[in-house]
């Protein structure tokens, strides 16, 4: 019988999205479940041309690109296929399926439901990209797609079953929780998201992401997998907390510290960090909808996570600082990152304010550098050398150096670099391709790998040997260089000092927009060679 009603249901939603009952909803799903399918399997023409199909988000997408949060490099952006070289082809993808939730978040037309779960989707999608972010072991838009798209069973429910939905909800309220969603419609919200993803045949850790399990995935599941389910879990819930206006400040106060208590193993962060997280998600948010021209999540998100930021501390602690953009931080400020965010002048020196914008001034040699290298009419010869010098003078780190697969194709070594460790290590093999090392995440899921303090047992135990000696770094950025998902190598990027906070979009984003750019050129170039002898 509950198979019947299951199937009854998944059937009833699927019949409503293909009449187009509610405008634009299928568009909503066609590109939530295209673009949430591995970057591999979408192309960047096909990217481009789902964006193109929809002319509000075309237009919202573009005018976010060329904001200065999401281009620092303030580079002139006109098209989608524009966007996603600069931006990157992750921040389009998840700017997209944020600016549609948003824009079902603030139709006055629709139910009340459909907007509440379209704000709780984006808001869980933001806190799990601000906590990736925090985590630095994992990727911020993959974070953002699978959070959000946990929530994705309830809003097709609160869209195309509203009566049945708020039943089962007020049901489900009163005590009798995931039983009364199966008494209603034959399965849970997971259980019918879970099956209308499925089919589009997402990658397994999407899916397993937006999976109820019985018992919670265990030690036995892959990590990577198990912590985006639990990342994704902790930031759906913690949202509907957030933005529940019927619930009192003081019961959300007692409910988060029960639920951060629970997630700490995962995230031992998070009770130092939670109130700044809600800040930065807010931030986030009027981002996005300033970007986008739109004040859509209003009243229903963004007061919402203001207000609870605002409320009482966790744990009784003094609340945190607004976070200060890393970018803007003045010389000497005493939350500065040591080595990175202290700018540096010739020979090491710090930078004196008369000089100008330290922000300006510590990206001025990547931008000069990327723009040669858009600008050059043929693939540069060898573009990395230029590249590198670029980080060099940028960043002022201790160890820079690029490393690459030697000619077994099985372990990567340094072919490219400066530095103490780059001087001791030479030629010998850093990691192998096999190895289930912190780097694994580097170059099999091309993850960005960023460490503030090298000694945290968390990251310690992970690490190759040659990262423990005394003349390692104490704080680095390991980055994959690819071009369409076609590895290159890595680079890696150390400092002498530890780092206070972890390393921002504003930062990455020009390092990774010129070394994408790298990348591309040696590919043209190997493929015009390839040409050439065939």
């Amino acid at each position: 019988m509950r198979e019947e009603l299951a199937s009854q249901t998944i059937k009833t939603i699927d019949t409503a999205l293909k009449s187009g009952q509610v405008a634009s909803m299928p568009e909503l799903v066609r590109i939530i479940r295209a673009l949430s399918k591995d970057e591999g399997s979408v192309s960047i023409h096909e990217l481009a041309d789902l964006i193109n199909q929809d002319s509000t988000i075309l237009t919202r997408v573009i005018a976010a690109a060329n904001t200065f949060g999401y281009n620092p490099t303030n580079i002139e952006i006109s098209t989608v296929t524009d966007a996603i070289h600069t931006v990157g082809f992750n921040r389009v993808r998840m700017l997209a399926m944020s600016l549609m939730l948003l824009d079902h978040a603030g139709r006055t037309n629709s139910s009340y439901e459909q907007r509440q779960m379209a704000s709780i989707s984006l808001t869980s999608g933001i806190v799990a990209q601000v906590m990736a972010e925090h985590a630095g072991v994992m990727n911020p838009e993959t974070a953002f797609v699978c959070a959000s798209l946990r929530n994705f069973g309830r809003l097709l429910l609160g869209t195309f079953m509203v009566h049945e939905f708020r039943e089962a909800l007020a049901a489900a309220e009163a005590g009798e929780g995931d039983a009364a969603f199966q008494r209603v419609f034959g399965l849970t919200p997971y259980a019918l998201g879970y099956e209308l993803l499925k089919s589009a045949h997402l990658p397994k850790p999407i899916l397993n992401a937006v999976r109820q399990f019985e018992p919670p995935p265990g030690p036995d599941f892959p990590w990577s997998e198990r912590i985006l389910h639990q990342l994704a879990t902790f930031s759906l819930t913690f949202s509907e907390m957030a933005l529940d206006g019927d619930l009192p400040d003081s019961v959300f106060s007692q409910r988060q510290q029960d639920l951060i208590k629970k997630a700490g193993r995962d995230f031992p962060f998070l009770l130092e960090r939670a109130p700044n997280i809600l800040k930065e998600a807010e931030q986030k948010l009027g981002l996005l909808s300033a970007a986008a021209g739109s004040a859509a999540i209003g009243s229903v998100g963004r007061e919402r996570l203001r207000h609870r930021s605002r409320a009482t501390p966790i744990s009784g602690k003094p609340e945190l600082p607004d976070p200060v953009p890393p970018s803007y931080l003045p010389p000497g400020d005493a939350h500065a990152a040591p080595g990175i965010n202290s700018p540096r002048g010739p020979g090491g020196a710090p930078l004196d304010s008369r000089d100008g914008p330290p922000a300006i001034r510590r990206r001025t040699a990547i931008e000069q550098a990327l723009e040669a290298l858009e600008n050059a009419p043929h693939p540069t010869a060898n573009p990395l050398p230029n590249a590198l010098n670029a980080v060099w003078k940028t960043l002022r780190p201790q160890d820079l150096f690029f490393c690459g697969l030697d000619s077994s194709g099985r372990a990567f070594r340094i072919l490219v670099g400066q530095g103490p460790l780059a001087d001791r290590l030479g030629e010998r093999t850093l990691f192998r391709r096999s190895e289930r090392n912190a780097f694994f995440l580097c170059h099999e899921r091309l993850i960005n790998l960023s460490v503030q303090d090298i000694e945290d047992d968390r990251v310690f135990r992970h690490l190759p040997d040659w990262l423990k000696g005394a003349d390692a770094p104490r704080s680095f950025l390991a980055l994959p260089v690819h071009h369409q998902r076609l590895l290159q190598g890595i680079l890696f990027v150390g400092w002498s000092t530890t780092r206070d906070s972890p390393f921002g979009n504003d930062e990455l984003a020009p390092i990774q927009a010129l070394f994408e750019v790298v990348a591309q050129h040696t590919n043209q170039r190997q493929s015009n060679r390839f040409r050439a002898v065939a």
